[in-house]
């Protein structure tokens, strides 16, 4: 019996040795994946109350007042996407795709590059501002042009079930939008113009992140009085 334990001692020993292993390259292969986006910085407040109607005095006031060195509206929030949507078409698709293949769906109406800090492989940025043709627009993640087999993904035409027709004016490198042991997922951005479910900002690397963030609770606070500045 003395010996059996001494076995079960060792034996356990290494098992938790092995697990402890485990365990912490799991939690260093998270904090040093490439996220694929600058995430220090980037602050994001939903829309609600006045924020809507008032955006473009917050997105302006932001820039003006030093807050900010990049703003955007987007569907959700860039740490969790709302939707996920099927019933695509494309240049080469079939039937089984519409029913098969999922992709995220993500919207930004202006900056989306410059206040996420992204990086586009291919094409441009969505810009609702200059281009009034970008809110039928869309950038497709690296995935996204994988799984659909583009050979070349700008100018290609995207119908959804409704009938709707998209066309792709840039591709974006992969980031993480959950958690970072997920994998990446196939993602369309469309430049919406409605349907915004939050305003992200970049804070001033110039200034204190208290400082910027000062500065921009007053400009929510100035526009939206009923609310109070929540962001994350």
């Amino acid at each position: 019996p003395r010996k059996v334990l001494v076995v079960m001692q060792f034996t356990f020993a290494i098992v938790l040795s092995i697990c402890a292993i485990m365990v912490h390259r799991q939690i260093d292969y998270a904090m040093n994946r490439d996220a694929g986006f600058e995430r220090g910085g980037v602050v994001y407040n939903f829309t609600q109350g006045e924020v809507p109607k008032h955006f473009e005095g917050i997105r302006n006031e932001l820039l003006g007042s030093g807050a900010a060195v990049g703003v955007t509206r987007t569907y959700s929030p860039i740490t969790y996407i709302w939707s996920t949507s099927n019933g695509f078409s494309w240049p080469g698709s079939t039937e089984e795709d519409k029913t098969t293949k999922n992709f995220l769906q993500f919207g930004s109406d202006v900056d989306f590059v410059k206040t996420f800090g992204a990086t586009i492989k291919q094409g441009r940025d969505l810009d609702v501002h200059t281009y009034r043709s970008d809110t039928a627009a869309m950038l497709l993640n690296e995935k996204a042009v994988e799984m659909m087999d583009l050979k070349d993904a700008i100018g290609t035409e995207i119908k959804n079930l409704n009938g709707q027709t998209f066309h792709v004016v840039g591709v974006v490198k992969d980031f993480i939008v959950g958690s970072p042991y997920q994998a990446i997922e196939p993602m369309m951005i469309n430049g919406w113009t409605e349907r915004y479910g939050a305003v992200h900002f970049r804070l001033n690397p110039a200034l204190s992140q208290g400082e910027a963030l000062l500065r921009a609770e007053r400009v929510f606070k100035k526009y939206n009085p009923e609310y109070p500045f929540e962001y994350a």
